[in-house]
């Protein structure tokens, strides 16, 4: 909470643990978007966000198909 009081965003990538997951999902703010075996996102649930949201309610929110690398960018 105090990192993201000190550093406001719309957008969370964090490594995936349980410890993450659960600090961030007990929060009624945030909302789930994607997972993988290394990371995860979640997106703050406010209008700026509202089609993203819209999508993926929808099942509609598409991700890339291709094997991305592991090195940025």
């Amino acid at each position: 909470k105090q990192l993201l009081s000190k550093y406001p965003t719309d957008i969370i990538l964090a490594k995936r643990n349980l410890l993450s997951q659960r600090l961030i999902s007990t929060q009624g703010e945030w909302i789930y978007i994607y997972s993988d075996r290394i990371s995860i996102i979640f997106i703050k649930n406010k209008d700026s966000q509202k089609d993203i949201i819209e999508k993926l309610k929808r099942k509609e929110l598409k991700y890339p198909h291709k094997k991305l690398s592991i090195y940025f960018p």
